[in-house]
């Protein structure tokens, strides 16, 4: 099954145990703002539902990685 299979809603995402609340916030409000933002950050190997709940993110700062 696909990650985005659905769209991207602010609503989707949900808070773990890592402590990564800040992080998980920004992703909500560029979710609501841009959702196709976010399925450009998610890795290509990550597009899929992952049952270890794991993906890699790309991160930039600047436009730069």
């Amino acid at each position: 099954m696909a990650v985005f299979a659905d769209g991207v809603e602010a609503n989707d995402i949900k808070q773990g145990e890592i402590g990564d609340c800040y992080l998980l916030s920004a992703m909500s409000v560029i979710a609501h703002n841009n959702p196709d933002l976010i399925k450009r950050i998610f890795h290509p190997d990550c597009l899929q539902v992952r049952e270890d709940g794991i993906y890699v993110l790309m991160l930039f700062q600047g436009g730069e990685p």
